[in-house]
């Protein structure tokens, strides 16, 4: 689904929202988890299901949205959600959080929903 590298770890999100991070230099699997209220789609809702997450340049925090159009953002080493935010509509289920991303100075997440929505 998605793949990013940064601080020497390479960060991967599955469409079932499984995160693994590896340490490229060891070789191997630094944390995994599961991002909450993410479920695999049906084949042919594949596309639909797909969405990107976001890293901050130090590799310690990852910033990921699901399909209830909630974003949340982990403490990498842990796998533990630091913070939930929902979107304040009462259509969220309608906007699938396609990206999310964090600032580089660590103090901001951002997130672009379903139709455009930032």
């Amino acid at each position: 689904d998605c793949v990013k590298v940064t601080a020497g770890k390479l960060f991967s999100k599955s469409v079932d929202g499984t995160v693994s991070v590896l340490d490229l230099e060891s070789g191997k699997t630094v944390t995994t988890w599961k991002v909450e209220d993410c479920a695999k789609p049906g084949a042919k809702d594949l596309l639909d299901g797909l969405t990107s997450f976001g890293v901050d340049p130090a590799g310690e925090f990852l910033a990921v949205g699901n399909g209830e159009g909630e974003v949340s953002t982990y403490d990498v080493s842990t796998g533990q959600v630091i913070n939930t935010v929902d979107q304040d509509r009462d259509f969220k289920h309608l906007n699938l959080v396609r990206a999310a991303g964090v600032s580089r100075d660590c103090r901001h997440v951002h997130a672009c929903f379903g139709p455009g929505i930032v």
